[in-house]
Formats: structure tokens, sequence, C-alpha cells
């Protein structure tokens, strides 16, 4: 009768650590799929701001394109949004860019 009672404690022990292990687990799983959301948002917001770069680049390559060379003021003007338009993104990318 009492090693049955040992072998039932031990039985015991093991079911209350792998409860604990099971509990940790879930709260593993759970921080990761925190994490995984996160990560999945940020992909999403850079996926956005690259498209948006994108679209800018390819309306002033059109801009360009279709430029009245005989026109200064026109070209002067384009060449002030293009100025403008960099450093917007240069700063967009200098804040979304964690430090070294």
């Amino acid at each position: 009768m009492f090693g049955l009672r040992r072998i039932e404690a031990k039985v015991d022990a093991l079911a209350h650590s792998v409860n604990v292990i099971a509990s940790h687990l879930d709260h593993q799983e759970h921080t990761i799929m925190a994490d995984l959301t996160a990560l999945t948002a940020a992909v999403e917001a850079n996926s956005s701001v690259v498209d948006s770069a994108v679209l800018l680049i390819e309306d002033i390559a059109a801009q360009l394109r279709d430029v009245d060379t005989t026109d200064p003021a026109a070209i002067a003007a384009l060449a002030d949004e293009l100025t403008a338009k960099s450093g917007e993104l240069a700063a967009a990318v200098a804040a979304n860019t964690p430090a070294a």
C-alpha cells in the first residue's frame, strides 16, 4: 500500500509539472501571437509607405517626361517640388529608422 501511495504522489507531482509547463507554453503562445500581430502591422505600415514613395517617384517621373523644356518657370517649379518631396521622404525614412 505504501508503494502505491508513493507512485500516486509521483504521478501527482508529474501532473502538476505538466500543468505548469502547459500554462507556461500557453503564455508564450499568447506573447508570440501578440508580437506577430505587432510585426504584421509594422510590415503593413512599411508597405504602405513604400507604395506611397513609389507613387511619388512615378508621378515625378511622369511630370519630368511631360515638362515643357521651353518654360523655365515650369522646370524650376518641378525642381522645387522634387526637392520638397525628397526632403519629406528623407525625413520619413530617418524618423522610422531605428538607431544602430
